[in-house]
């Protein structure tokens, strides 16, 4: 176990300043995340947007990172051995028929809720209930993954 803790952190990259500022930011009691609604035409299959995002992130190192706190409080970007796709994306449901103040009410919800830094920082939710047989998707994205608002 030891070992796999070594090796890992000779594979990790230590967070920026900026990073670390953002994860500084956040309390217990406020969590610090951006977040943003997509409005669709029809919902998407979770299986499908899994794939989707499973290919896509394959080739973006820092979605499939922890962040893992050394010594002197030193943190670093470190693979998440036990990545697990399921475990970011999820579904959420509105209560039938929904209208956009009933998912605006639910994304409020959902960024209230602290990502967890024992796996990646992201999470997207695929809304469902949604009224005219629209989708949703509801992305929370830590900012010290993206490096700000402009990585949304």
């Amino acid at each position: 176990m030891l070992v796999a803790a070594f090796a890992a952190m000779a594979a990790s990259e230590r967070l920026s300043s900026l990073e670390s500022a953002f994860l500084a930011l956040e309390s217990r009691d406020v969590p610090f995340v951006h977040g943003c609604i997509l409005e669709l035409e029809h919902p998407v299959a979770t299986d499908a947007l899994r794939a989707r995002l499973s290919a896509s992130i394959a080739a973006i190192d820092r979605y499939r990172d922890t962040i893992v706190h050394g010594p002197l409080g030193r943190a670093r970007w470190v693979p998440d051995a036990d990545f697990h796709i399921e475990r970011h994306v999820h579904e959420a449901t509105v209560d039938p028929p929904g209208e956009r103040r009933d998912l605006e009410d639910l994304a409020a919800r959902l960024l209230a809720t602290h990502l967890s830094e024992a796996h990646p920082l992201w999470r997207v939710f695929n809304v469902r209930g949604l009224a005219d047989g629209r989708g949703a998707l509801v992305a929370i994205v830590h900012p010290s993954l993206v490096g700000g608002i402009a990585g949304i």
